[in-house]
């Protein structure tokens, strides 16, 4: 007997249960098919005229966007690795209710300190978001809406 579950189902579930790990500040060890393999070499060099023109044309049309490295935390892979760019889009105070379910965003997280973070929100209410990395079984603390900074409107592989 096959049971099929839908995605929607797959992906509350593991909301649910990223929700009870956090509550009891367990994690889940990982096995050893979920170890961390190395990323492929780039087919091409940076193109550093290339990039240098994107920022002038984000800049354009957002400005204050940033266009940046990522550090090796390991936290949004495969999205998101060392030596990827991305354009940290800023978001004004009255555009932060806009923030959805699923979207990056970059913020300051409370819990540690951690002034740049930039996770997928997993969760919104009136006035916070809870996210998580993509490749982290936990819950990032709760954030106001005044702790966000941005979101992540591009990745540069």
């Amino acid at each position: 007997m096959v049971i099929k579950l839908s995605d929607k189902f797959l992906q509350l579930w593991r909301s649910v249960f990223n929700k009870e790990l956090y509550t009891q500040n367990r994690r889940i060890e990982i096995i050893e098919e979920a170890r961390e393999l190395p990323s492929p070499h780039p087919r091409l060099s940076k193109n550093t005229a290339f990039l240098d023109e994107l920022d002038k044309l984000l800049e354009k049309y957002y400005p204050g966007v940033k266009l940046t490295g990522v550090t090796n935390t390991n936290s949004m892979e495969p999205l998101i690795d060392n030596g990827h760019q991305v354009a940290l889009i800023p978001l004004k105070d009255w555009q932060k209710n806009d923030v959805i379910d699923g979207d990056i965003v970059w913020f300051h997280r409370m819990s540690d300190g951690s002034p740049n973070v930039l996770h997928r929100v997993v969760t919104k209410n009136s006035g916070w978001i809870v996210t998580r990395g993509d490749n982290t079984v936990t819950l990032d603390g709760p954030t106001i809406y005044g702790n966000i900074k941005g979101y992540c409107g591009m990745v540069i592989y």
